[in-house]
């Protein structure tokens, strides 16, 4: 059933899901470098270092802070219970001390037992609470119903309470704020005439309290909603309707607030410093490493650029095992260049060991009909019974016969190195020459012949240097389909004598310029494929070389070394 799942998946167009779960692996494949290797084990290892110098400083700073904290926090918590404790007393003392003034007493007594008037108890209140700066202080009578109180007083704040309930003080919870709230009797004669009542903000706790109202809310939700606030104080008090209720006060913990500062202040540091060291590890790992890298991709790219021939060494910019390294694959790519150059000219020798063998069966028929022409030709002038012109085309004859001759001596001994007939010759006087010779075998050829230099000699053999401008041109003339053919020859900025032929035909495609110079091979009906090499075979000869300079106008340069430079190559 297995196989049969797999067919159908097959014929489905759809890759089986093992497959695709592979392909999948594959694709999200970690980079397999020394580079990424070395980041990533960097990486690993700092992160690990930073997160076990945080955990030990953590631990330690907070073992430090804890015990100075916890004492900090419970000497505030006295202190702020003190406070709240003083803040009552005092004020109660306040009201025990206003209800005994005698001239407040004498004007509650005329105004609420007497019936007298209000001005002189409005004025009484007004003094006090303006003396003692009260957010609030009034006269209550018997009933609970206030009788005078000071201008501008908080009557919001006590809106709801009775002062003659009692003289005990009490916290109120307003408008988000702690008040503190007394009631005294006024007595006259054993007599209750009225209640003293004063009302304060308690400010006393500073800054450094929080007072949160708890609203269904749990501990653990309030000390997260609080943050460095902590220890909880509950206080009793009233809301200004007089209804009881539970005030949580906490207080600032300004050493775990500096602890968690400094935590924060480690951690980016650490983290920093860790990113700061990653930057410069990896800059330095990219640095040692990159020529390790450069020399891995030079090592994998060795057999496809040996194969297409563009192996070359590599610079090494390192020291010590790296540089040792570089140069050890460039002694190794050395060797193999010159083990590609054995192997070039192994088959170079062989591809001539062929045509030698080849030639010695057909150069015997060759030959012989070559030597009866030469002699024919000889006997014929030496009758001197010819004309001008017919001696003219005797010496043709001869000279043309000696050409094949040397042709066929030089296809016997292909393999072999061309043995030359050194003399002086005049490059101009020379390509003239040869270029009439040309036209009168061939009416039709047309060449022009430009020199760039005056008197440009040359050491060489004459009838070999001839044999390769008679390949070059032959080349030519069949190339451009009888167009004009530019033969140019002058010195270049190198001293080397240069003989150019341009056919401005259909130049060389890149396959033939590949294959230009191999033997036999030829995109010529009827071409033997042995001119270009012919060519470079004789231009090596005199210490030169032939090179395709410019393969879309077909253009073919031979370097020649002039003087006694040919005669230094040889030797």
């Amino acid at each position: 059933m297995h196989a049969k799942a797999m067919t159908d998946a097959a014929h489905s167009g759809e890759q089986p899901r093992g497959r695709h779960r592979a392909g999948k692996q594959r694709q999200w494949r970690l980079p397999d470098s020394l580079l990424f290797r070395a980041v990533a084990g960097l990486i690993l290892i700092i992160s690990l270092v930073t997160a076990v110098m945080f955990m030990s400083i953590d631990r330690f700073v907070s073992a430090q802070f804890s015990e100075l904290s916890q004492q900090r926090i419970l000497n505030q918590i006295a202190d702020m219970q003190q406070q709240l404790q003083s803040e009552g007393e005092g004020l109660m003392t306040l009201g025990q001390l206003i209800s005994t003034d005698s001239d407040l007493r004498q004007s509650a007594q005329y105004h609420l037992f007497l019936e007298g008037e209000r001005r002189p108890l409005e004025m009484d209140v007004a003094r006090i609470a303006s003396a003692f700066r009260f957010d609030l202080f009034g006269v209550w009578d018997v009933t609970g119903r206030p009788v005078v109180v000071s201008e501008g007083g908080r009557l919001d704040v006590v809106q709801g309470l009775d002062f003659s309930s009692g003289s005990e003080p009490r916290f109120i919870w307003h408008d988000e704020r702690l008040w503190t709230a007394v009631g005294r009797p006024i007595v006259v004669n054993d007599v209750l005439l009225a209640w003293v009542g004063i009302v304060r903000q308690v400010t006393a706790m500073g800054q450094e309290t929080a007072m949160l109202r708890e609203v269904n809310q749990s501990l653990t939700e309030t000390r997260a909603r609080v943050g460095v606030y902590s220890d909880l104080i509950d206080l009793p008090v009233v809301t200004p309707e007089g209804e009881p209720m539970t005030l949580e006060l906490r207080v600032v913990d300004p050493v775990g607030d500096a602890l968690d500062r400094t935590k924060r202040v480690v951690a980016l540091t650490l983290l920093g410093a860790g990113v700061l060291l990653m930057v410069a590890s990896i800059a330095y790992l990219r640095r040692v490493l990159t020529p390790v890298r450069e020399l891995t991709d030079a090592v994998t790219l060795v057999p496809s650029r040996l194969e297409q021939g563009d192996l070359k060494p590599i610079v090494v910019r390192a020291d010590g095992e790296v540089a040792a390294l570089g140069v050890a694959f460039n002694g190794m790519i050395d060797n193999l260049l010159r083990l590609r150059s054995l192997e070039k000219e192994l088959r170079e020798q062989e591809k001539l060991s062929a045509i030698g063998r080849v030639a010695v069966r057909v150069a015997h028929d060759i030959n012989n009909p070559l030597t009866v022409i030469k002699n024919t030709a000889h006997l014929l002038k030496a009758t001197g019974r010819h004309s001008s012109e017919e001696i003219h085309d005797l010496d043709m004859i001869l000279h043309h016969s000696n050409r094949c001759a040397s042709t066929v001596d030089n296809l016997l001994r292909f393999g072999k190195p061309l043995r030359l007939r050194y003399e002086d010759i005049e490059i101009n006087e020379c390509m003239s020459s040869f270029i009439e010779s040309v036209k009168q075998r061939n009416p039709k050829a047309c060449i022009r012949h430009v020199s760039h230099s005056k008197n440009l000699t040359l050491r060489g053999d004459r009838q070999q240097l001839e044999q390769m401008m008679d390949n070059l041109l032959d080349n030519a003339l069949s190339a451009n389909g009888g167009q004009e053919v530019l033969v140019e020859s002058g010195l270049s900025e190198a001293g080397m004598v240069y003989m150019r032929v341009t056919d401005h035909g259909k130049g060389f495609s890149v396959d033939d310029l590949a294959h230009a110079f191999d033997f036999f091979y030829t995109q010529t009906p009827g071409g033997t494929g042995l001119g270009l090499p012919n060519a470079r075979a004789i231009a090596r000869a005199h210490g030169g070389d032939v090179e395709v300079t410019n393969p879309r106008v077909g253009e073919v340069t031979v370097w020649l070394a002039p003087g006694e430079k040919a005669l230094k190559d040889r030797v």
